[in-house]
């Protein structure tokens, strides 16, 4: 298997995901054209909602698959509006009938854009992920009371905004930490009533710690949870968090790392070992499928943005170290 996802940010650009999967599109032509048959048939996978940003929780088709979320539950996750997966899924005819899990396969590789400086730093044209940030991601709802800016005095008011405002930059600096191997941020937040002149009575947000380590990110995670506890009682808010994503810290398979070693030392290519801080389909795959991916240098350390930008030399080599790693991966051995 060879893929990775079309679904975008907002904000984000064209390189993010789509590369991985026309990169199992262009390895499946190539054979085509040159009349090469593997011994394992390659098949080209476009997982849905990796991104998460409308239905979570992110990486949700592979999630899906993977067997960690069944597969009714996730088409009944709504979006913000209460609108259903599976009800969107069938109005564009994409609600399919195949199984989705239990699906055999001897190995998957994905293929994405870095989306961070290193490789441009150190000026390596490719990255071979062996492993993967473990993630817990929690939902955070702050509850006070509205009252008028003009007239309530300060100490008087429970203002959500205020403690949710605290709990970001308290998360930031939980974040520096833990570098180089540790993240933590709050990315989102929808304000009530959000209007001028009135206390916000009512913050929903979203925050994440990630880490290489299992141990560091169950000590960050703990951190994490004494922020909010503590804002919250600071502010004289009510105060509810559940996890809604979570990912352990992950190593993928040596003999799928070891083809895409061997197909870039057979260009002559120079390329660090790398841990992935972000989600993917290949994390979720990895539980039940033998998984490695390859990164590709991006401009300026971009995604999620528009700017995004990695160029067409640098997406043809690493579609070489791919087809290489998958007619490895595809003989009779």
């Amino acid at each position: 298997m060879i893929g990775s996802h079309l679904d975008t940010q907002p904000t984000g650009g064209k390189f993010d995901g789509a590369f991985g999967v026309l990169t199992g599109l262009e390895i499946v032509r190539y054979l085509n054209d040159h009349g090469i048959e593997t011994d394992h048939p390659l098949e080209v996978v476009n997982w849905t909602n990796e991104e998460g940003c409308r239905f979570q929780p992110s990486s949700l088709g592979a999630e899906v698959f993977a067997g960690n979320v069944p597969l009714q539950e996730g088409l009944a996750r709504e979006d913000l509006d209460g609108k259903r997966l599976g009800d969107e899924l069938r109005a564009i005819n994409y609600l399919g009938q195949a199984p989705v899990t239990g699906r055999k396969a001897k190995a998957y590789i994905e293929a994405h854009i870095e989306q961070g400086p290193m490789l441009e730093e150190t000026k390596c044209p490719v990255g071979i992920v062996d492993g993967s940030m473990g993630i817990n991601a929690f939902e955070v709802i702050l509850t006070g009371q509205e009252a008028h800016t003009g007239t309530t005095p300060t100490g008087r008011r429970r203002d959500a905004l205020l403690a949710a405002s605290k709990i970001a930059i308290a998360v930031n600096e939980l974040a520096n930490q833990y570098e180089p191997n540790g993240r933590a941020t709050v990315a989102h937040m929808r304000i009530t009533p959000n209007v001028r002149s009135v206390v916000a009575s009512r913050v929903a947000l979203t925050s994440d710690c990630r880490h290489t380590s299992q141990e560091a990110l169950d000590g960050m995670t703990a951190k994490l949870k004494t922020v909010f506890e503590r804002e919250a009682a600071a502010g004289k808010l009510d105060m509810e968090s559940r996890v809604y994503w979570s990912v352990p810290a992950q190593r993928f398979d040596p003999l799928c790392v070891s083809a895409l070693t061997g197909a870039a030392k057979s260009l002559g290519l120079k390329f660090p070992m790398m841990s992935s801080g972000a989600g993917h389909d290949a994390i979720p795959v990895s539980m039940v499928v033998p998984t490695a991916m390859l990164f590709v240098p991006s401009k300026d350390g971009l995604s999620h943005n528009e700017a995004e930008y990695t160029s067409p030399e640098q997406l043809a080599v690493g579609c070489e170290v791919m087809l290489g790693a998958a007619l490895t991966l595809a003989s009779a051995a």
